[in-house]
């Protein structure tokens, strides 16, 4: 195999599973939020979001790691929960 063929396969593989972990996340995320009896918009607003982006969130959209923390008070997830969480769904991120 090429090696401009190799890198394309590993891109398009790696583009892949970012998405898989992208959305494990999110429905993670969106398990707690409801576990936690929060709205969107309730949980949003404790985690200083926009509703839409709380909601992309749950679709797989992967936000940055400084906003880890107010998510995770927005659900009541312990920071170290959230942690595993990440370390988890490591491969959605950059």
């Amino acid at each position: 195999m090429s090696m401009k063929k190799y890198r394309s396969s590993y891109a398009a593989q790696r583009s892949l599973r970012k998405q898989i972990w992208g959305k494990q996340f999110g429905m993670m995320i969106q398990g707690g939020r409801e576990k936690s009896g929060r709205s969107v918009e309730e949980a949003a607003r404790r985690a200083g979001m926009e509703p839409e982006c709380w909601q992309a969130m749950e679709m797989g959209k992967v936000p940055a790691w400084t906003e880890l923390r107010p998510i995770a008070y927005a659900i009541d997830v312990p920071l170290n929960a959230m942690c595993s969480l990440v370390y988890l769904c490591s491969e959605a991120w950059d």
